[in-house]
């Protein structure tokens, strides 16, 4: 390994990271459910560092707790130098923090990307190679349930303390995570759900207003299908509902040219599914066009993700 590259592992040999346990007012947690929550939740998250790179060595340790809710602030460490270590503890930290988070993956990555960041800036710049290959391998990790057992041994020992009301992970310390797990999730996500039948799914919907790249339109008078478009998170595809924006762009009373590069303004409604205590994607829908906008003359504003 030369100086250069030696330099670049030393400088993103470790990462700070805590597991936050939501208390209820006045109440002291049961230190046998959290000593085995804790432990199950290291054994997850070493479970997920074989699965980013089986040849990495990595030791969580424990620097301190905060007072008040109970924040375990812990500290990973990569025992063996390797290039890639800002990709795998990227991924690590992020993986943890969807498992015990409330966002589904396509908007988490983003979403934590920017708690780590701006908690405990990186050392090192990464390059958009490597935020990519981060979203990928975290998406790889979900698809493929890696540490599942060890994740709802959390929520399972979690259970057993009704004074715990919520769990989080965050990317640094001493600060209460964005997103808290309610206690009323605990079930689903220990796995309890399985033996239990449900009249229908956990489903919620959430919309956001955003600027979307379009990529292909389909113009048809009597037909609803699905556009395409490229976000920030990448393209994806969702139902045309905006009847009335749709039927002034196929008569022609909004003028916009269909020229490569066209943004649009829309409100996207996303209706998502708890599965395995992950919030997935089942379907997508724009519900209102805004405004729109010519392509900007230098660069792309959405990138295609490579």
């Amino acid at each position: 390994m030369t100086d250069a590259a030696r330099g670049h592992a030393d400088a993103f040999s470790e990462t700070p990271i805590s597991l936050y346990f939501d208390l209820e007012p006045g109440q002291i947690a049961d230190l046998a459910v959290v000593a085995r929550a804790a432990l199950a939740w290291t054994e997850a998250l070493k479970e997920a560092a074989y699965f980013f790179d089986p040849s990495i060595e990595i030791k969580v340790e424990i620097e301190s707790g905060t007072p008040g809710s109970l924040n375990i602030n812990s500290r990973i460490k990569v025992l063996k130098e390797k290039l890639d270590n800002p990709v795998t503890l990227g991924s690590l930290v992020i993986v943890m923090m969807l498992w015990f988070g409330g966002h589904v993956a396509e908007k988490a990555f983003d979403h934590y990307w920017d708690q780590i960041v701006g908690a405990d800036p990186m050392p090192v710049e990464l390059s958009q190679k490597q935020i990519d290959e981060i979203a990928n391998k975290v998406a790889d990790a979900i698809a493929g349930r890696v540490a599942h057992p060890e994740v709802q041994r959390v929520y399972r020992e979690l259970e057993r303390d009704p004074v715990i009301k919520g769990i989080g992970v965050g990317p640094g310390h001493d600060r209460r995570p964005a997103v808290i797990v309610p206690r009323d999730e605990f079930p689903v996500r220990a796995g309890r759900s399985e033996s239990l039948e449900y009249a229908s799914p956990v489903t919620r919907n959430v919309s956001a207003r955003m600027w979307v790249g379009l990529i292909r339109p389909v113009l048809l008078a009597h037909e609803r299908r699905s556009w395409t478009f490229r976000a920030p998170t990448g393209d994806f595809s969702a139902e045309m509902k905006a009847t009335a924006a749709m039927d002034r762009l196929i008569t022609g009373q909004t003028p916009i040219p269909m020229v490569a590069g066209i943004e649009m303004e829309i409100e996207l409604e996303v209706r998502q599914e708890l599965v395995d205590g992950v919030w997935v994607i089942k379907h997508r829908s724009v519900t209102q066009i805004y405004d729109w906008r010519f392509p900007p003359t230098t660069g792309e504003l959405f990138p295609a993700a490579h």
